[in-house]
């Protein structure tokens, strides 16, 4: 699984440190696509990772959110049934 995030942030911010507290709150310890957090075979909805996101000091918006190299315009993507997300290899967070 891949997850490709770009983000909008804030000019006044030091890019690579937002970055990191993206990475850290997404999949570092009790991170948000953790499977402990997400759960078995539960989805993952769009809509509440972008606003998660947006929590984060520094992010502005969410340009884009890329799934398996496809854009992610569904409302959301199931890991399958009795599966898990293992997203800590596969996530790529960038920003500008």
């Amino acid at each position: 699984m891949h997850l490709w995030i770009d983000l909008e942030l804030d000019p006044r911010r030091i890019a690579a440190d937002v970055i990191a507290a993206a990475k850290t709150a997404l999949v570092g310890d009790g991170g948000w696509l953790t499977p402990a957090q997400v759960g078995i075979d539960r989805p993952l909805f769009r809509s509440v990772l972008i606003d998660r996101l947006c929590t984060i000091t520094g992010v502005v918006g969410v340009r884009s959110l890329t799934w398996n190299w496809l854009p992610l315009f569904a409302y959301g993507v199931t890991p399958g049934q009795g599966a898990i997300f293992d997203l800590v290899s596969g996530l790529k967070v960038a920003g500008s």
